[in-house]
């Protein structure tokens, strides 16, 4: 329930709803959403006011940096916290899904007990944790550290509450096939506990893959999985203190780059509502809609424009998709057309900046994020040039309709209607590059350049809708956060393993060659960015090939440029592609009827993919001529 949605539930009956849903439990969800958009206000605050400080009063503040990245944390855990009520955190559900309802009743009760256990968990070792570090002072503020843990077992405990409420509605609407579910993930759990000397004998890694995999498999959130596969292992171990599984979450996420990643969220969020999506679509048509085809090229420029202000693949797909499928439909295109050349366009528009992989690669990785936005530009162009070929040969074969050629006062009047929007990737280039601000404060920058166009200049955005933008950016800033933390320790534990050394090692006395290990890195990227929906895959294959891709002198630029491509490729591959789902979901469709009239489109993409693979000198030349 959102905050919005409060005075809805008070006129409810009684203390108690339908019993099992508590009023107190949904004004404690209201409290926390609120609280979750404060925090990012609170943040967008004390970055900017770095900022004024720095550069304009030449007067830094020395706290703001601490500030900032306590904040962070805390957004991370909430959001979180929020995202886990609304069953909006990332999983894979395409196998459960499928099952007969009774099985899937009884495998969603296995998971939910084994998830509580982990959370319980997680808020016993986090409670230990924030002793250990109560008396220990922070660098700047001279406060507890304490406070940069406590979020986890106050989160993880209220986590806990949402997971017994969602048993609780389980059992009374499925009955006893939930029970039996419930009773075997209870019975799975007293084993793994109490007899851990059982399983001395398996080596800790294959528990930590297969209990990964078997959680992924049966729809449990990502994050929840690496992490309670991460506990399994170390618990197998017995030689590192588990107490080290909330350390490393907290340490994953306490970056002051990953502000940039709510940042870029809220303000791609606002520029959406306060009016853009269609100044630029009218931009585009202007531009290409004259040409053989013009809708379908339409799709692909105003995808190359608006990606770039979104900073998501679902936002994109779901705003382009949403503009033009019902016109394209309209002129005479196929859904299935219209569905695939959105996938089409989306998939090339995650090579545009700013995208949030992007941000994460980079303050993940310590690799510069502004030369990963930069060589991120000539690639998304090598992609795009191909498709909008593509599309004007099909539609001489579909015989689809071209628009008409707008007389220049017209073409005038749309460009000036799309000047602001597309101001601002100029701002944020423009700011970093002449070395005013850093990529976070450059997103600072770019969320007050949003409210200002939708407050204050187009009008479009109210106070209530600005607020419930903060509150929705911080709850999906602090789901994919969460997502971060998780994958840290599940890293820790494939590094502590040796696996990305061990892999390398493998590759290395297989082959040298950095070309083949390029080739194989896009199709692993692209086949399990489809399969675990886009960051998850980055989050979890990147520190296995990264450290290779190193070894090989492969340059991390151009190699993060190279995975994300093929892993935003991947989330578009039909039927599995979660990006293909939601277009065919606007174009009303099946995603199987999509499979065949995509091919075409698909290998365009790839072989584009190819081409900047095989030429690094594309990716490279803007880094190298602007970073100087």
């Amino acid at each position: 329930m959102s905050f919005g949605e409060m005075n809805d539930t008070m006129n409810t009956e009684g203390i108690i709803n339908s019993f099992g849903k508590p009023l107190v439990v949904d004004l404690l969800a209201c409290v926390l959403e609120i609280t979750t958009g404060i925090l990012l206000i609170a943040d967008v605050i004390v970055v900017g006011a770095a900022v004024i400080w720095r550069y304009i009063l030449h007067d830094p503040l020395p706290w703001a940096d601490e500030v900032a990245r306590l904040l962070l944390i805390w957004l991370t855990f909430l959001g979180g916290c929020i995202a886990l009520k609304r069953h909006s955190h990332m999983n894979m559900d395409a196998i459960v899904s499928k099952l007969p309802d009774q099985w899937r009743s009884v495998i969603d009760g296995i998971v939910q007990i084994i998830q509580i256990s982990f959370l319980i968990f997680l808020a016993i070792k986090g409670y230990e944790l924030v002793i250990v570090r109560l008396a220990e002072p922070s660098p700047a503020l001279l406060i507890s550290m304490g406070w940069f843990i406590a979020p986890v077992p106050l989160c993880t405990i209220i986590m806990v509450i949402w997971m017994v409420m969602d048993i609780y509605t389980s059992v009374r609407k499925n009955g006893l096939r939930a029970l039996i579910g419930i009773i075997v993930g209870a019975i799975i759990i007293g084993i793994a506990v109490s007899g851990i000397s059982l399983f001395q004998s398996i080596n800790p890694l294959i528990i930590l893959m297969v209990v990964s995999f078997l959680l992924i498999l049966f729809g449990t959130p990502i994050a929840l999985s690496l992490g309670a596969a991460s506990l399994a292992y170390l618990l197998l171990k017995q030689q590192t203190p588990v107490i080290i599984v909330p350390q490393r979450m907290v340490a994953g996420v306490d970056s002051f780059a990953l502000l940039a990643l709510p940042f870029f969220i809220l303000a791609g969020n606002l520029m959406e509502s306060g009016g853009i999506s269609e100044r630029l679509v009218n931009f585009a048509s202007a531009l290409v809609g004259h040409l053989r085809g013009g809708l379908g090229q339409v799709a692909v420029v105003t995808e190359i424009l608006f990606s770039g202000i979104s900073g998501s693949a679902s936002a994109d797909v779901s705003a382009v998709g949403s503009m033009l499928i019902p016109p394209m439909e309209r002129a005479g295109y196929k859904r299935v057309d219209s569905a695939a050349i959105i996938s089409a366009a989306c998939a090339m528009g995650v090579l545009v900046p700013p995208m949030i992989w992007m941000v994460v690669i980079g303050a993940y990785f310590n690799i510069s994020i502004i030369a990963i936005f930069l060589g991120s530009i000539l690639p998304a162009l090598t992609l795009a040039i191909p498709l909008m070929i593509l599309i004007y040969f099909i539609s001489r074969r579909e015989n689809w309709p071209s628009g008409p050629r707008l007389p220049w006062r017209e073409r005038l009047r749309a460009t000036i209607n799309a000047i602001i929007p597309l101001m601002m990737p100029v701002v944020i280039f423009g700011t970093i590059r002449g070395g005013v601000v850093t990529v976070t404060e450059g997103a600072a920058v770019a969320v007050f350049y949003a409210i200002i166009v939708g407050l204050l200049i187009y009008r479009e955005v109210s106070i209530k809708e600005l607020i419930k933008h903060f509150v929705e950016a911080g709850v999906t800033s602090g789901m994919i956060l969460w997502l971060i933390g998780a994958a840290s320790i599940f890293s820790w534990v494939l590094a502590h393993e040796l696996v990305p050394a061990t892999i390398g090692m493998w590759i290395t006395n297989f082959t040298n060659s950095r070309w083949l290990f390029l080739v194989l890195s896009v199709l692993i990227f692209m086949v399990l960015g489809g399969i675990l929906e886009g960051l998850p895959a980055i989050l979890i294959l990147a520190p296995i090939f990264i450290p290779i891709a190193g070894k090989l002198g492969i340059n991390m630029v151009h190699y993060s440029v190279v995975i994300i491509g093929a892993t935003g490729i991947g989330i578009f591959v039909p039927p599995v592609g979660v990006g293909a789902f939601i277009a065919c979901t606007i174009a009303r469709i099946n995603v199987i009827t999509l499979a065949k009239r995509y091919l075409p489109y698909l290998l365009v993409l790839i072989c584009a993919l190819l081409v900047v693979t095989f030429i690094p000198a594309i990716t490279l030349i803007l880094p190298t001529l602007l970073l100087k």
